[in-house]
């Protein structure tokens, strides 16, 4: 499990941060293509993996949580953030961001250090793969 190191980054290169860290671990390429392959091939969590997000009181992964129900009836569409930030009443989509640090810090404690988010980041937005859309809506509905 490689090591990870905290870096601010300004608020409107976040994605593009992202896609560069992306294009950086996915095998084979980068631009366009790579950022397809990561979608493909986001991190598929488990059935007890996501009940373990659902049943937490920490405020940061509750908000995480309304992000994923939003997102899993989106799927596999893409939402902005700043939209996501509207829907779950969040002030914007730093604001929005910025809590998820602690989402982070919750799943290295909790998920064995992955901290490997359930969801991807494509150019749009946010989005989040069908398997794990359809284990979220089973858990939740």
């Amino acid at each position: 499990m490689p090591e990870f190191v905290n870096v601010p980054v300004p608020a409107d290169l976040v994605t593009a941060v992202m896609r560069f860290i992306a294009d950086q671990t996915t095998p084979g390429g980068s631009g366009a293509d790579a950022s397809a392959r990561v979608d493909a091939q986001s991190r598929d969590w488990s059935e007890d993996q996501l009940r373990q997000l659902r049943d937490s009181d920490a405020p940061s992964v509750k908000v995480f949580a309304q992000v994923l129900t939003i997102l899993a009836d989106a799927s596999p569409e893409a939402i902005p953030v700043g939209k996501l930030a509207e829907l779950t009443g969040v002030e914007d989509g730093l604001t929005l961001q910025k809590k998820f640090g602690a989402v982070t810090r919750w799943m290295r404690n909790r998920l064995g250090g992955d901290t490997r988010w359930p969801i991807h980041f494509p150019a749009d937005g946010w989005a989040m793969n069908s398997h794990n859309a359809s284990l979220w809506k089973s858990i939740t509905q």
